[in-house]
C-alpha cells in the first residue's frame, strides 16, 4: 500500500511536470507568434554583438531577409543600414544608469534601395539569471525598431507650413522673428555685429493690377530666387509679406563687410 502511494505520488509529480512543461511550450508559441506578428522590429544580438535572432518586421523595415541580417555582426548590421555604432549603442549609457524603461530615440536608416527611412529606436538588456551562478549573469542586447516615417514626414510638412512661406520658398515672418531675436542675444554674448535690411518691390500693385496675381506670384519668385542666390549661405532672407523682405546679414568681421553686402543687395533691389 505504501509502494503504491509512492508510486502514485511519483506519478502526480511526473504529470504535473508535463504539464507545466506544455504549459511553458505554449507560452513559448504563443510568444512566437505575437513577435512574429508585431509591427515592431526586434533584432537581438549576443554577448559578442551578433545578430541571432530577427523577426519579419526587422526584415520589412530593413529591406533585407532575415537570411541576410543573422550572424551578422552589430559593426556590419549598422553600415548596412547606414547608421554610426557610436551613435547606436548611446543607449548603452541609459541602461547602465538604471533607468528603465531606457528611452526611445529617432534616428535615419537607408535600405538598400536607398530609401531613407525614419525609425524610433531603443535598446535593452536582457539578462539570463538562471545561468551557471559561479558565472555572470548572460546578457543580451535587444533592439526594438518602429517606422515612423510618416509621421516625421507630417511633422516636417508642419513645420515648414508653420516657418516658410509657400509661395517663395523662403523664411516667414515668424522664423524671421525667432531667428533675429536669437541672433541679438547671441551677437551681445559674443560681442559680434549683424545688418538688417527690409525692401519692398516698388509699384508692386501695378503689376497685379495690370497683368493679374498669377504673373505678380511670379515675379516674387523669381526675385526671391535671385536674391537668395548672391547671398552667402550663412545668411537669412525672409518674406515678412506681400512684396516685403527683409535680409539679415551675419557673420560680419569688419564695417566695410557690412557697407559691401548692404550694397550689393540694395543696389539690386533699387534696379528692380
Amino acid at each position: 500500500k505504501t509502494g503504491f502511494s509512492e508510486m502514485d505520488y511519483v506519478g502526480d509529480a511526473i504529470n504535473g511536470m508535463a504539464f507545466s512543461l506544455h504549459e511553458q511550450t505554449h507560452q513559448l508559441t504563443q510568444m512566437s507568434r505575437i513577435i512574429e506578428q508585431t509591427q515592431e522590429a526586434f533584432l537581438l544580438f549576443d554577448t559578442e554583438m551578433h545578430v541571432v535572432f530577427v523577426n519579419d518586421a526587422a526584415a520589412r523595415l530593413s529591406g533585407y531577409c532575415p537570411k541576410e541580417l543573422l550572424g551578422i555582426s552589430i559593426k556590419r548590421f549598422t553600415e548596412l543600414l547606414g547608421l554610426d555604432p557610436q551613435q547606436l549603442l548611446a543607449g548603452f549609457d541609459w541602461e547602465q544608469a538604471g533607468i528603465s524603461p531606457p528611452p526611445g530615440r529617432d534616428i535615419a536608416i537607408r535600405r538598400p534601395d536607398q530609401e531613407e527611412v525614419f525609425i524610433d529606436f531603443r535598446l535593452e538588456v536582457i539578462t539570463d539569471s538562471d545561468s551557471d551562478p559561479d558565472s555572470p549573469p548572460y546578457q543580451n542586447l535587444l533592439l526594438v525598431m518602429s517606422d515612423i516615417t510618416s509621421r516625421k514626414r507630417l511633422e516636417n510638412e508642419l513645420h515648414r507650413l508653420a516657418y516658410v512661406d509657400l509661395l517663395t520658398d523662403l523664411p516667414n515672418r515668424r522664423m524671421f522673428m525667432e531667428c533675429i531675436e536669437s541672433l541679438i542675444v547671441e551677437t551681445e554674448e559674443n560681442h559680434g555685429s549683424f545688418a538688417l535690411i527690409f525692401m519692398d518691390l516698388k509699384d508692386f500693385k501695378n503689376i497685379n493690377d495690370s497683368l493679374g496675381h498669377e504673373i505678380g506670384d511670379q515675379v516674387l519668385q523669381q526675385i526671391a530666387s535671385l536674391l537668395k542666390a548672391m547671398l552667402p549661405c550663412h545668411d537669412l532672407m525672409a518674406r515678412l509679406g506681400r512684396d516685403e523682405f527683409t535680409v539679415l546679414l551675419t557673420e560680419l568681421d569688419a564695417k566695410t563687410l557690412i557697407e559691401e553686402r548692404s550694397e550689393r543687395v540694395s543696389t539690386f533691389a533699387d534696379n528692380l
